[in-house]
Order: C-alpha cells, then structure tokens, then sequence
C-alpha cells in the first residue's frame, strides 16, 4: 500500500490501481505474453513484472522501459520480484534455486544460491 492508501493488484494480464475505497483507479495492460507471477515498485513509480521466463521494467504508464536490459538470460524461472531503495531489482529464481540482483537498468550484479534441498516459492 502506498502512502495514500492506495494499493496495486496484480491480475491475469493488467495491474489495477485500487483506492482506499477500493475502486479501480487505472488499468495498466502487461506485455501479452508475460502471464506474471509477481510484480514490484521502483523507486521512480514504474514496475518490474515478472513470469513466463520474462522479467521486464515498467513505466508509470505501464510502457516497457527499453533501458532495462534483457536480463531474462540470467534466470531460469522466475517467479518473484522485490526492489531495495536504490532500484536494484532482486528477482527469484525457482529453476536456479537463487536470488539474482541486478542493477536498476538490468545487468546482473549477482547470483545468491538458495539450499537446493528445498524449492524457493516466494521473497
């Protein structure tokens, strides 16, 4: 939720902007073939949605962000995304059983192995 008491619900294939009363504010439409699974702030009011071996970097207006680089390549399945204050973007990687960390315009600045005995779900 953010400071305004508003909060933003992941769905099928849009994000939706819901009030305090909780009424749709906006509809953002995801790129078609993300089928996401999770899906975070950044810091400048954009998003990281990830699914379906994608990961991409939203705008505001839910355009995807060409700077953000294809950082795809460095995961093998991944299903949850969370964002620290600087805008690196940690993304887990069930099919790795890892973390990866990468920068706020996508390149990968590190791999955080998870113990293999147990399959990551969530962050």
């Amino acid at each position: 939720m953010s400071e305004k008491q508003e909060i933003w619900v992941l769905a099928t294939s849009q994000l939706l902007w819901v009030n305090a009363n909780l009424a749709v504010v906006t509809t953002l439409a995801l790129p078609t073939s993300s089928q996401p699974t999770a899906f975070a702030l950044t810091p400048e009011g954009g998003f990281v949605v990830v699914g379906n071996g994608q990961i991409n970097r939203l705008t505001s207006t839910g355009a995807i962000d060409p700077t953000f680089a294809d950082s795809a390549a460095h995961v093998q399945l991944p299903t949850d995304v969370a964002i620290d204050w600087n805008g690196n973007v940690y993304v887990l990687d069930t099919g790795g059983s890892r973390i990866v960390k990468l920068a706020p315009n996508g390149s990968m600045l590190k791999s955080i192995p998870l113990n293999a005995s147990a399959t990551p779900l969530a962050m």
